[in-house]
C-alpha cells in the first residue's frame, strides 16, 4: 500500500495532506505535491479534507493508452535505484530547510528549495519518455509503491502535457519538465513500449 503522505508537499497548505474525492462513481484517496498526483481507488473515503480539483485534471485528458510497461519488475528496479541517490547538499537528506541565516528568504522548517523536498538528488535528473522529459526523482516518488502489477498503461499527450500512468486501482499523473539546454540526450525511461503501430 502506498504512503500518500510522502507525496504531499508539507510546505504548501493546499497540498500538505492527502485528500479524498469521488469521480465517475468511484472513491479515491489521493495526494499531490504539484509535480505529481497519485490517486488510489478505495472502498471508503479515507480523508475528510477536500483537495484540488482533481476531477478537472483527470477528465481533461484523452484516456487512450499510448505506451505499455510490460516488464514491470525491471521498471520497478530502475525506479528503486533512484532511492540510493546522493543526499541534498542543503538539507542533507532531511527534506526540510533548517537554515538559521537571517538573510535567507526561505522560512526555516519549510520544504527544502534545493531538492524540492526529495532529500536527495538523482544522478540523472531528466529522463526521456518518447520525447517527453520527466524528472526521475518525481517519477520514482509517484510510482515506486504502485508497481506491483503485471502491466502499467501510459498515456502521453504531448511534450509539455502531464503524463498519466495507470495500473489496477490507481492513477498517477506526472508533470513533464521543460527540455533542458543540454547538448546530450536524456537517459531514456526503460520499459514503456509504444502501442502505436
Amino acid at each position: 500500500m502506498i504512503d500518500l503522505d510522502k507525496i504531499c508537499d508539507k510546505g504548501r497548505v493546499s497540498l500538505s495532506e492527502p485528500f479524498s474525492f469521488k469521480l465517475h462513481g468511484k472513491l479515491w484517496d489521493a495526494a499531490s505535491d504539484g509535480h505529481c498526483l497519485v490517486c488510489v481507488e478505495v472502498e471508503a473515503l479515507g480523508y475528510d479534507r477536500e483537495g484540488p480539483p482533481v476531477d478537472q485534471i483527470l477528465d481533461r485528458y484523452d484516456p487512450r493508452v499510448t505506451h505499455v510497461v510490460a516488464d514491470v519488475p525491471a521498471f520497478h528496479r530502475w525506479l528503486d535505484e533512484t532511492k540510493t541517490m546522493t543526499p541534498c547538499d542543503w538539507c542533507h537528506g532531511s527534506k526540510v530547510h533548517e537554515c538559521n541565516c537571517c538573510a535567507c528568504e526561505v522560512p526555516r522548517g519549510s520544504t527544502c528549495p534545493e531538492c524540492e523536498g526529495d532529500g536527495f538528488f538523482a544522478n540523472v535528473e531528466e529522463v526521456d519518455l518518447d520525447g517527453v522529459a520527466i524528472d526521475r526523482v518525481i517519477l520514482a516518488r509517484a510510482l515506486s509503491d504502485l508497481c506491483f502489477c503485471d502491466r502499467i498503461e501510459v498515456a502521453l499527450r504531448g511534450e509539455l502535457e502531464p503524463v498519466e500512468f495507470r495500473g489496477p486501482g490507481w492513477v498517477a499523473v506526472v508533470m513533464p519538465r521543460r527540455r533542458s539546454q543540454k547538448s546530450e540526450p536524456s537517459e531514456p525511461v526503460p520499459g514503456p513500449v509504444s502501442v502505436a503501430s
